[in-house]
This record gives C-alpha cells, sequence and structure tokens, in this order.
C-alpha cells in the first residue's frame, strides 16, 4: 500500500514531467511558430529604404510602445536601413527567450504601419504588409491539411 508521501513523490514527478515535456514543448512550437510567421512577414514586405521593414515588432504579452528605430526616417537611399533591418529582426525574435507560460500572447506589429505611404510607389518590393500577413497565415493554414 502507497503511503501519503509515496503519493505526494508520484505527483511532483508527474508535475516535474509534464513541465518539462508539455509545458517546455508547446513554449518551444510558440518560439518556432511565431519566428516562422514574422519571418514571413518581413520576407513580404515593402522595402524602399528598408526602414518599414526594420520596425517591425513583437510583443509578450501585448504591444508595448515601440520606438523607431532609427526615430525618425529622414529622406532615405534605397536599401538605406537594410542593415539595421537584419539587427532588428535578431532583437525582436530574442524576445521569444522570455516566454514562460505557453498561455502567453504573442503579437506582432509595427511600430510604422503603412508601408505604402513610408516605402513610397518606388518600392522595389511591390507587395504590402497586409499581403504578406495573408501569405503567411495561408502558409500555416496549409501546413495543417
Amino acid at each position: 500500500m502507497m503511503s501519503l508521501g509515496d503519493v505526494q513523490e508520484l505527483i511532483q514527478a508527474f508535475e516535474e514531467e509534464y513541465d518539462r515535456t508539455v509545458v517546455k514543448g508547446t513554449i518551444r512550437a510558440l518560439d518556432i511558430t511565431t519566428t516562422l510567421i514574422f519571418d514571413a512577414i518581413l520576407e513580404n514586405s515593402r522595402v524602399f529604404s528598408g526602414y518599414y521593414l526594420a520596425n517591425h515588432r513583437i510583443g509578450i504579452g501585448g504591444l508595448d510602445d515601440a520606438e523607431l528605430d532609427p526615430p525618425e526616417r529622414g529622406d532615405p537611399e534605397p536599401f538605406q536601413y537594410l542593415d539595421v533591418a537584419a539587427v532588428s529582426r535578431d532583437g525582436e525574435l530574442r524576445k521569444l527567450t522570455s516566454i514562460e507560460s505557453p498561455w502567453e500572447s504573442v503579437t506582432i506589429g509595427t511600430a510604422v504601419p503603412y508601408a505604402k505611404i513610408l516605402e513610397g510607389e518606388d518600392a522595389t518590393y511591390a507587395r504590402g504588409a497586409e499581403e504578406g500577413i495573408q501569405q503567411a497565415i495561408a502558409f500555416f493554414a496549409l501546413e495543417d491539411l
């Protein structure tokens, strides 16, 4: 017959195994899925200077007041901010390491909402960000089939 202490040890072992496998596995899946969606949005964003591209943000538990990087666009040259965009992407994806629960909400947004206005009619990558979001969603919907 099992004692109360034995039952408590079993419960603790179960909780530890659940945390190690289910919770951490779900958090890792959330990390991977968010990275894939974020990259799909970036890949389908309009690019002239790269300013819009550099200012997509990831929020854990909601978006906070994101600061523009650089703070002002000015009168940019074509592709001027692509280096900033690469650094920004890496910084945003690092935020995913702060996820502690599989029930956390992850939000992807932008500090500059209108690619067409910001990047202008002369954008070399003509698809808008809204199309990129639609393509990312469609990609994941097809993956489930």
